[in-house]
């Protein structure tokens, strides 16, 4: 069976770079990308899930019921993330980083030191945002950008960049 990895991905995952996925609440996206960590912590490497958001916070034994290993993920909430784990973010430990918020919380000089960071320990950094993405407005430090939402055939994956196409999962 072809992994999420494999399909969000089929050059393979691009380590060493940031992704922005759009992914409103309500409209299941992070389910996607669940399963993308669930991946990742099968194969012991580890990973960290920032959340922003005060409103609601992670369920982790819903988490590891879906597939993701405990011994290999770590939550954090924060918002402001680039302030508060600025020490994690000059660390190699984590091979995965997803942060979970919204525009107010990261400025474009953030996504410049993730960038820099993510190809300096050659990490995959995962922006999620509470929106769609759209080709109007682009983020230069994010070569891959998705919007991710469920359809009637399970979920759907709009690719924004490097090319504009959509495949379901």
């Amino acid at each position: 069976m072809v992994g999420v990895s494999e399909r969000l991905f089929p050059l393979g995952v691009p380590f060493g770079r940031v992704v922005e996925f759009g992914a409103p609440m309500g409209m299941d996206g992070r389910e996607v990308l669940l399963r993308l960590i669930s991946e990742m912590t099968t194969l012991k490497q580890w990973a960290l899930w920032v959340n922003c958001y005060s409103e609601w916070s992670a369920l982790p034994s819903a988490w590891f019921a879906r597939g993701v290993q405990p011994e290999y993920l770590v939550f954090a909430e924060s918002q402001r993330p680039m302030s508060d784990l600025k020490p994690v973010f000059l660390s190699p430990f984590f091979k995965c980083m997803v942060i979970d918020c919204s525009d107010v919380r990261l400025k474009v000089g953030d996504f410049a030191f993730l960038s820099h960071q993510a190809r300096q320990f050659n990490q995959l950094i995962i922006v999620i945002r509470n929106y769609y993405l759209s080709n109007s407005y682009g983020n230069i430090w994010t070569p891959f950008r998705f919007n991710i939402f469920r359809s009637s055939s399970g979920f759907r994956i709009d690719c924004i960049r490097p090319r504009y196409s959509s495949f379901n999962l």
